[in-house]
């Protein structure tokens, strides 16, 4: 594979959704294919983005929904849109994170990446409930969402007949390519939003012994829930953990450091509103469901194992000490691996 690969909607599937820029370097890095993959906001002249989501629920609100989401199957597994025969398919096969594909590496910041570093592909279980999107959690809506990687995926958006004018990325569109790229997005929406992840021991309430334990961790000791709670195991918000880098050289912030309150964007600056210290990238936390099978873990996918994930936020996150025993972390690890 040496082309931009379809990545989709990074919001789901990791551990932690916390976000980081760096507590540590970490020696082992993930494996990673040698291609690149756009993550950045969509390039549209100013109001298209409007006219693409309007486009989007002219086509939801008069084609019949199984029709929609039979046409975003379609599309989802096409070979024949995005560009180098690549598919949705090829980072989230069925909807999970596909296996053994490791991380897509960013080596330079370019106008679609503003960072370097890798980004894993996310499972894309529960989606339509697991607002905002991406890493970053820049892109509010499913709908947006979707139109994002039809605009930055797909073959025709990207060098084709529906590519921007004149070279500049910002530039117009042919006519008729915004209205295509919502009818396109619309499609996609619809096929995600019934993307339920498989049903699992913790689905059936047949959980074992070492899982009821880590789920009792998860919910108490561990303080899991805190950002991993509710039915879709998120908060649906932004937060920073300190989760590792890969190499000195990722110089990823995720969605970077919130902005101060109102109160302190004042001259001269009152005291206490120090822009707080961080040693991580701000990352979109993600939802947790059927982790055994999404590996590698976090957004640059530092961490091979749960148990990895799970050791990191023991001892060594923001977070940390949970000051679990070696058979506590053992009995989380299970709970995680049964959702």
């Amino acid at each position: 594979m040496t082309a931009t690969p379809l990545r989709i909607l990074l919001t789901a599937g990791v551990v932690v959704p916390a976000a980081l820029l760096a507590l540590a370097t970490v020696s082992a890095t993930p494996p990673t294919r040698a291609v690149t993959g756009d993550h950045a906001t969509v390039h549209l002249a100013r109001g298209d983005m409007t006219r693409v989501l309007q486009a989007a629920e002219a086509v939801t609100t008069s084609t019949p929904r199984d029709e929609l989401v039979a046409e975003g199957r379609k599309l989802f597994r096409s070979t024949s849109m995005a560009t180098a025969g690549e598919s949705c398919q090829t980072c989230h096969t069925e909807g999970s994170a596909t296996a053994n594909l490791g991380t897509i590496p960013h080596p330079r910041a370019d106008i679609a990446n503003d960072f370097t570093g890798p980004r894993d592909a996310p499972a894309l279980w529960g989606i339509a409930k697991t607002a905002p999107y991406f890493w970053n959690g820049d892109v509010l809506t499913l709908q947006e969402a979707a139109t994002t990687a039809v605009i930055n995926h797909f073959d025709d958006f990207v060098r084709g007949s529906c590519q921007a004018t004149n070279g500049d990325v910002n530039g117009p569109r042919p006519a008729g390519c915004l209205e295509k790229a919502g009818r396109l997005g619309a499609s996609i929406r619809a096929y995600l939003e019934q993307l339920d992840p498989p049903v699992s021991r913790f689905d059936q309430g047949t959980l074992t012994e070492p899982a009821q334990r880590g789920e009792a961790l998860f919910q108490g000791k561990g303080g899991c829930i805190s950002c991993h709670g509710g039915p879709q195991f998120t908060d649906n918000l932004i937060h920073d953990t300190g989760v590792p880098k890969t190499s000195p050289r990722d110089s990823d912030p995720g969605a970077g450091p919130p902005p101060l309150p109102a109160g302190c964007r004042v001259v001269p600056q009152p005291a206490g509103c120090s822009v707080p210290v961080t040693k991580g990238p701000f990352i979109n936390t993600p939802q947790l469901r059927d982790l055994k099978h999404t590996a590698p873990y976090m957004h640059n996918g530092v961490f091979k194992t749960l148990h990895e994930v799970v050791a990191f936020y023991n001892k060594t996150s923001l977070l940390s000490p949970m000051n679990l025993t070696d058979a506590e972390m053992d009995d989380l690890v299970a709970y995680l691996s049964e959702l």
